[in-house]
């Protein structure tokens, strides 16, 4: 799972959380497609992206977040 939070102090209501879930199957499937094992699938991920906590701008996050889900859908 692949999870994206989004919190704002002075407007608590704007905030919300994106989660993306890969069936077992498919977690598989996408662990052949990058020709490794599956619970090596975060660190292949995160080979990709790298540490995100610092991304600069609410829209840079949702970029990179929708980058990461490009690699695992």
């Amino acid at each position: 799972m692949v999870s994206l939070k989004r919190k704002d102090d002075e407007y608590p209501e704007y905030g919300y959380t994106r989660k993306a879930v890969v069936e077992s199957e498919d977690t598989i499937k996408m662990a052949r497609f990058l020709h490794t094992q599956p619970e090596n699938l975060p660190d292949k991920i995160f080979e990709r992206f790298k540490d995100t906590t610092y991304c600069a701008a609410p829209s840079e996050v949702e970029k990179t977040f929708g980058e990461i889900l490009n690699v695992i859908l």
